[in-house]
Protein backbone atom coordinates (compact mmCIF):
# COMPACT_ATOMS: atom_id res chain seq x y z
CA UNK A 1 0.00 0.00 0.00
CA UNK A 2 1.39 3.62 -0.98
CA UNK A 3 2.23 5.45 2.20
CA UNK A 4 -0.77 7.79 4.13
CA UNK A 5 -3.15 5.15 3.39
CA UNK A 6 -4.92 2.00 4.68
CA UNK A 7 -6.38 -1.08 3.86
CA UNK A 8 -8.82 -3.96 4.96
CA UNK A 9 -8.55 -7.16 3.69
CA UNK A 10 -11.48 -9.39 4.13
CA UNK A 11 -12.92 -12.66 2.13
CA UNK A 12 -15.56 -12.32 -0.21
CA UNK A 13 -18.51 -14.99 0.31
CA UNK A 14 -20.99 -15.76 -2.65
CA UNK A 15 -24.29 -17.13 -2.46
CA UNK A 16 -25.25 -20.01 -4.14
CA UNK A 17 -24.69 -19.86 -8.06
CA UNK A 18 -22.83 -16.03 -7.96
CA UNK A 19 -19.68 -17.06 -7.38
CA UNK A 20 -17.43 -17.93 -11.06
CA UNK A 21 -16.42 -21.62 -11.83
CA UNK A 22 -18.24 -22.77 -8.84
CA UNK A 23 -15.61 -20.54 -6.79
CA UNK A 24 -17.22 -19.99 -2.89
CA UNK A 25 -15.24 -17.22 -1.94
CA UNK A 26 -13.05 -14.16 -3.68
CA UNK A 27 -10.41 -11.38 -2.19
CA UNK A 28 -12.12 -7.85 -1.59
CA UNK A 29 -9.20 -4.84 -0.48
CA UNK A 30 -10.70 -1.73 0.32
CA UNK A 31 -8.15 1.34 1.06
CA UNK A 32 -8.51 4.87 2.45
CA UNK A 33 -6.00 7.57 2.80
CA UNK A 34 -5.08 10.74 0.75
CA UNK A 35 -2.49 8.17 -1.60
CA UNK A 36 -3.41 6.67 -4.58
CA UNK A 37 -3.57 2.79 -5.66
CA UNK A 38 -3.13 -0.47 -3.92
CA UNK A 39 -0.95 -3.62 -4.45
CA UNK A 40 -2.14 -7.09 -4.45
CA UNK A 41 0.91 -9.40 -4.83
CA UNK A 42 1.00 -13.50 -4.63
CA UNK A 43 4.59 -14.86 -4.87
CA UNK A 44 4.95 -18.34 -6.36
CA UNK A 45 7.80 -20.45 -5.00
CA UNK A 46 10.49 -21.09 -7.33
CA UNK A 47 11.46 -18.31 -9.86
CA UNK A 48 12.26 -21.10 -12.57
CA UNK A 49 8.19 -21.02 -12.76
CA UNK A 50 7.17 -20.31 -16.49
CA UNK A 51 10.60 -18.85 -17.10
CA UNK A 52 11.11 -18.11 -20.55
CA UNK A 53 7.99 -19.26 -21.49
CA UNK A 54 4.62 -17.10 -22.40
CA UNK A 55 2.12 -17.65 -19.93
CA UNK A 56 -2.01 -16.07 -19.63
CA UNK A 57 -3.60 -14.77 -16.59
CA UNK A 58 -6.92 -15.18 -16.28
CA UNK A 59 -9.34 -13.62 -13.59
CA UNK A 60 -12.62 -11.80 -12.27
CA UNK A 61 -12.61 -8.04 -10.99
CA UNK A 62 -14.49 -5.00 -10.01
CA UNK A 63 -14.14 -2.34 -7.88
CA UNK A 64 -16.44 0.90 -6.55
CA UNK A 65 -14.92 2.94 -9.30
CA UNK A 66 -13.93 2.71 -12.99
CA UNK A 67 -9.75 3.36 -12.97
CA UNK A 68 -6.69 1.06 -14.62
CA UNK A 69 -4.80 -1.89 -12.92
CA UNK A 70 -1.57 -2.91 -14.33
CA UNK A 71 -1.04 -6.82 -14.35
CA UNK A 72 2.35 -7.85 -13.55
CA UNK A 73 4.64 -11.19 -13.53
CA UNK A 74 7.99 -10.23 -11.54
CA UNK A 75 11.35 -12.53 -10.83
CA UNK A 76 12.76 -12.50 -7.82
CA UNK A 77 16.16 -14.24 -7.28
CA UNK A 78 16.36 -13.25 -3.65
CA UNK A 79 18.46 -10.83 -1.23
CA UNK A 80 22.19 -11.79 -3.04
CA UNK A 81 20.66 -13.00 -6.23
CA UNK A 82 20.34 -11.01 -9.81
CA UNK A 83 18.30 -8.37 -10.03
CA UNK A 84 15.30 -9.31 -12.49
CA UNK A 85 14.13 -5.62 -13.24
CA UNK A 86 10.57 -4.23 -13.57
CA UNK A 87 8.72 -7.74 -14.66
CA UNK A 88 6.35 -7.94 -17.51
CA UNK A 89 2.75 -6.29 -17.37
CA UNK A 90 -0.06 -5.00 -19.27
CA UNK A 91 -3.01 -2.74 -18.20
CA UNK A 92 -6.55 -3.55 -18.12
CA UNK A 93 -9.52 -0.93 -17.30
CA UNK A 94 -11.89 -2.17 -14.34
CA UNK A 95 -15.11 -0.90 -14.07
CA UNK A 96 -17.94 -1.67 -11.61
CA UNK A 97 -19.52 -4.73 -12.46
CA UNK A 98 -17.40 -8.25 -12.29
CA UNK A 99 -15.90 -9.13 -15.81
CA UNK A 100 -13.34 -11.61 -16.90
CA UNK A 101 -10.26 -10.55 -17.85
CA UNK A 102 -7.44 -12.56 -19.59
CA UNK A 103 -3.83 -11.07 -19.99
CA UNK A 104 -0.84 -12.97 -21.93
CA UNK A 105 2.63 -12.31 -20.78
CA UNK A 106 6.29 -13.28 -21.98
CA UNK A 107 8.36 -14.16 -19.14
CA UNK A 108 11.99 -14.26 -19.16
CA UNK A 109 14.31 -16.95 -19.01
CA UNK A 110 16.31 -17.10 -16.22
CA UNK A 111 19.97 -18.38 -18.25
CA UNK A 112 22.66 -16.97 -16.82
CA UNK A 113 21.03 -15.70 -13.01
CA UNK A 114 21.93 -15.98 -9.74
CA UNK A 115 19.36 -17.07 -7.36
CA UNK A 116 19.11 -17.57 -3.79
CA UNK A 117 17.41 -21.05 -3.17
CA UNK A 118 14.41 -21.01 -1.07
CA UNK A 119 14.15 -16.82 -1.29
CA UNK A 120 13.08 -17.36 -5.02
CA UNK A 121 10.14 -16.65 -6.65
CA UNK A 122 8.00 -15.53 -9.36
CA UNK A 123 5.43 -12.92 -8.04
CA UNK A 124 1.96 -12.22 -9.67
CA UNK A 125 1.03 -8.37 -8.64
CA UNK A 126 -2.50 -6.32 -9.14
CA UNK A 127 -1.00 -2.76 -9.26
CA UNK A 128 -4.35 -0.85 -9.23
CA UNK A 129 -4.45 2.76 -9.45
CA UNK A 130 -7.60 3.91 -8.49
CA UNK A 131 -7.67 7.25 -6.19
CA UNK A 132 -8.75 8.09 -3.24
CA UNK A 133 -10.70 5.75 -1.27
CA UNK A 134 -11.90 2.42 -3.21
CA UNK A 135 -12.41 -1.42 -2.67
CA UNK A 136 -11.42 -3.94 -5.34
CA UNK A 137 -12.50 -7.02 -5.74
CA UNK A 138 -11.08 -10.46 -7.11
CA UNK A 139 -11.37 -14.03 -8.11
CA UNK A 140 -10.72 -16.83 -9.73
CA UNK A 141 -7.38 -16.20 -10.46
CA UNK A 142 -5.50 -18.87 -12.95
CA UNK A 143 -2.24 -18.44 -14.29
CA UNK A 144 -0.51 -21.30 -17.04
CA UNK A 145 1.53 -21.76 -19.60
CA UNK A 146 0.54 -20.47 -23.17
CA UNK A 147 -1.41 -17.91 -24.98
CA UNK A 148 -5.02 -19.61 -24.35
CA UNK A 149 -7.10 -18.95 -20.72
CA UNK A 150 -8.72 -22.44 -20.10
CA UNK A 151 -11.56 -23.45 -17.94
CA UNK A 152 -10.49 -22.62 -13.90
CA UNK A 153 -9.08 -25.55 -12.56
CA UNK A 154 -11.16 -25.69 -9.26
CA UNK A 155 -9.03 -28.69 -7.11
CA UNK A 156 -11.18 -30.21 -4.07
CA UNK A 157 -11.04 -29.06 -0.87
CA UNK A 158 -9.09 -31.24 0.45
CA UNK A 159 -6.21 -31.05 -1.58
CA UNK A 160 -6.07 -27.06 -2.26
CA UNK A 161 -5.79 -26.95 1.86
CA UNK A 162 -2.82 -29.82 1.97
CA UNK A 163 -1.23 -27.81 -0.79
CA UNK A 164 -1.98 -24.47 1.53
CA UNK A 165 -0.25 -26.26 4.47
CA UNK A 166 3.25 -26.10 3.00
CA UNK A 167 3.24 -22.62 3.57
CA UNK A 168 0.97 -22.59 7.01
CA UNK A 169 -0.53 -24.47 9.54
CA UNK A 170 -2.37 -23.59 12.89
CA UNK A 171 -3.65 -26.05 16.02
CA UNK A 172 -6.67 -24.19 15.45
CA UNK A 173 -10.07 -25.61 13.66
CA UNK A 174 -10.16 -24.73 10.01
CA UNK A 175 -13.29 -21.92 10.29
CA UNK A 176 -11.53 -20.34 13.44
CA UNK A 177 -9.17 -17.00 12.98
CA UNK A 178 -6.25 -17.80 15.62
CA UNK A 179 -6.28 -15.60 18.70
CA UNK A 180 -5.73 -15.25 22.15
CA UNK A 181 -8.75 -16.73 24.34
CA UNK A 182 -10.93 -18.26 22.17
CA UNK A 183 -10.96 -22.20 22.67
CA UNK A 184 -8.83 -24.87 24.08
CA UNK A 185 -10.16 -27.22 21.47
CA UNK A 186 -7.72 -28.25 19.04
CA UNK A 187 -5.08 -27.01 21.09
CA UNK A 188 -1.96 -29.06 22.31
CA UNK A 189 -2.22 -30.30 25.57
CA UNK A 190 0.69 -31.15 28.33
CA UNK A 191 0.23 -33.06 31.65
CA UNK A 192 2.45 -31.74 34.80
CA UNK A 193 1.74 -34.59 37.03
CA UNK A 194 2.11 -34.27 41.05
CA UNK A 195 5.59 -35.05 42.56
CA UNK A 196 7.39 -33.24 39.16
CA UNK A 197 10.08 -30.55 40.37
CA UNK A 198 12.63 -28.73 38.99
CA UNK A 199 12.72 -28.62 34.74
CA UNK A 200 10.46 -31.48 34.62
CA UNK A 201 7.41 -29.64 36.39
CA UNK A 202 6.22 -27.69 33.02
CA UNK A 203 4.52 -27.97 30.10
CA UNK A 204 5.96 -29.47 26.68
CA UNK A 205 4.44 -30.05 23.78
CA UNK A 206 5.33 -31.17 20.28
CA UNK A 207 3.28 -30.52 17.42
CA UNK A 208 4.13 -32.75 14.02
CA UNK A 209 2.89 -30.79 11.03
CA UNK A 210 0.58 -32.33 8.88
CA UNK A 211 2.42 -31.15 5.63
CA UNK A 212 5.90 -30.66 5.89
CA UNK A 213 6.95 -26.74 5.40
CA UNK A 214 8.83 -25.12 2.66
CA UNK A 215 10.99 -23.73 4.77
CA UNK A 216 11.49 -23.66 8.55
CA UNK A 217 8.61 -21.70 9.98
CA UNK A 218 7.75 -18.79 12.33
CA UNK A 219 5.73 -19.86 15.11
CA UNK A 220 3.50 -18.12 16.97
CA UNK A 221 2.28 -19.01 20.55
CA UNK A 222 -1.56 -18.14 21.48
CA UNK A 223 -3.25 -18.59 24.50
CA UNK A 224 -6.82 -20.44 25.31
CA UNK A 225 -7.22 -18.18 28.52
CA UNK A 226 -5.29 -16.05 30.55
CA UNK A 227 -1.87 -14.38 29.37
CA UNK A 228 -1.33 -14.03 25.48
CA UNK A 229 0.65 -16.60 24.46
CA UNK A 230 0.47 -18.74 27.45
CA UNK A 231 0.13 -22.35 28.91
CA UNK A 232 -3.13 -22.79 30.61
CA UNK A 233 -4.66 -25.12 32.82
CA UNK A 234 -8.27 -26.33 33.45
CA UNK A 235 -8.51 -24.27 36.88
CA UNK A 236 -6.39 -21.02 35.31
CA UNK A 237 -3.26 -21.83 36.01
CA UNK A 238 -1.36 -20.37 33.88
CA UNK A 239 2.81 -19.80 32.96
CA UNK A 240 3.80 -16.52 32.90
CA UNK A 241 5.36 -14.97 29.69
CA UNK A 242 7.35 -18.06 29.44
CA UNK A 243 6.21 -20.65 27.02
CA UNK A 244 8.09 -20.18 24.10
CA UNK A 245 8.90 -22.67 20.59
CA UNK A 246 12.37 -24.61 20.05
CA UNK A 247 13.81 -26.92 17.99
CA UNK A 248 11.83 -25.54 15.10
CA UNK A 249 11.71 -27.62 12.14
CA UNK A 250 9.95 -27.96 8.60
CA UNK A 251 8.25 -30.83 9.88
CA UNK A 252 7.61 -30.44 14.02
CA UNK A 253 8.53 -27.78 16.84
CA UNK A 254 8.57 -28.27 20.65
CA UNK A 255 6.62 -25.49 22.87
CA UNK A 256 7.45 -25.55 26.61
CA UNK A 257 7.82 -23.30 29.35
CA UNK A 258 11.34 -22.01 29.36
CA UNK A 259 11.96 -24.92 32.30
CA UNK A 260 10.07 -22.55 35.12
CA UNK A 261 7.71 -25.11 37.65
CA UNK A 262 4.04 -24.82 36.88
CA UNK A 263 1.28 -26.30 39.57
CA UNK A 264 0.30 -30.02 38.64
CA UNK A 265 -1.98 -29.58 35.79
CA UNK A 266 -3.45 -30.22 32.56
CA UNK A 267 -2.16 -27.44 30.37
CA UNK A 268 -3.31 -26.16 27.04
CA UNK A 269 -1.76 -23.79 24.38
CA UNK A 270 -2.12 -22.82 20.58
CA UNK A 271 -0.14 -22.08 18.12
CA UNK A 272 0.74 -21.11 13.98
CA UNK A 273 3.56 -22.16 12.13
CA UNK A 274 4.42 -20.02 9.33
CA UNK A 275 6.20 -20.53 5.90
CA UNK A 276 5.33 -17.54 3.58
CA UNK A 277 7.50 -16.42 1.22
Amino acid sequence: MPANSAAVWERLEFGPGEGFNEGRFGLRVSRSGSSDGMRISQPIEGVETCSGKRVTVSFYMRSSINHMCSVMLRQSFGVGGTDAGPGVNEQVAVTTEFKKYVVTLDIPSIAGKKRVPGRDFLELVFSSIGAGAYSLDLASVQLETGAVATDFDLRPFVQELMLCQRYYEKTFSYEIEPNDGITHIGSLISIVYIGQSGWSSQPVGHWIFKVEKRATPSVRLYSVAGPAGQWRSGSDQFSSENARALMVGTRQVSIDNRDLPVSPQTYYIHATADAEL
